[in-house]
């Protein structure tokens, strides 16, 4: 058994134009999110999450024989940061490599490019270094490094 993002990011990226037509019939020009327009994607990628969620279940359930809730919030969040990890890591790849982007545009995908996956690794390092003895996230310091 397997998961298949790519159905996920095509979403995203449906609700991303949706989003953009929207802040732009608002008079948003530079295509930044704002709270208001933010509504469309949480509340897709939260549906979408749903889906995930149960085919993360099934999957560890198939390799481990039991699994977490999949209809839980930490099933949701994990979901999520699945989806939106994934879907950065794509859309700086992509933009990277776009010819029909300027060389500066592209140069500048790639800088980010190169580290999400470095990011989204050490983040979840520093999440699981909290967590040891059951450690909580207040009070606590874990820098993690862009290598």
């Amino acid at each position: 058994m397997t998961i298949n993002i790519a159905p996920y990011l095509a979403e995203i990226q449906k609700l991303m134009g949706i989003v953009l037509k929207r802040a732009e019939s608002a008079g948003v020009t530079d295509g930044i999110l704002r709270v208001d327009q933010l509504d469309i994607l949480l509340d897709g990628a939260l549906s979408l999450a749903t889906n995930l969620e149960r085919e993360i279940y099934n999957e560890v359930l198939h390799k481990e024989g039991r699994s977490y809730d999949y209809d839980s919030n930490e099933m949701d969040l994990l979901a999520l940061g699945l989806i939106f990890s994934s879907w950065s890591s794509w859309i700086f790849k992509a933009k990277s490599e776009d010819p029909s982007r300027d060389a500066e545009s592209r140069e500048q995908a790639k800088a980010v490019s190169k580290y999400i996956e470095s990011m989204i690794v050490n983040a979840i390092r520093g999440g699981q270094n909290i967590g040891k003895n059951n450690g909580q996230p207040e009070g606590s310091n874990e820098p993690i490094c862009i290598v």
